[in-house]
């Protein structure tokens, strides 16, 4: 299956450095990561329970974290 723009772009990773040859190259988080990290700090510092969270189920939360990422990549790719 062919890959979205917002999954290339989410593959990116979001430092980059200029090598002594002269090329760039990428380290780090991807942006995927970095968003999803955000937006569960978000999440987390707003207080905010997904359904199931309560009962000790922290993936949900992590779960709820990558899926706006997600949909944030996917948005920004639009034109």
């Amino acid at each position: 299956m062919e890959k979205t723009k917002g999954q290339l772009n989410g593959e990116q990773r979001i430092y980059s450095m200029l090598d002594p040859n002269g090329s760039f190259t990428q380290y780090g988080l991807t942006k995927r990561e970095h968003f999803a990290g955000l937006i569960m700090q978000g999440l987390v510092e707003n207080n905010f329970t997904p359904t199931g969270f309560q009962n000790g189920n922290e993936n949900n939360l992590a779960e709820l974290a990558v899926k706006c990422s997600n949909a944030l990549l996917e948005a920004l790719s639009k034109p």
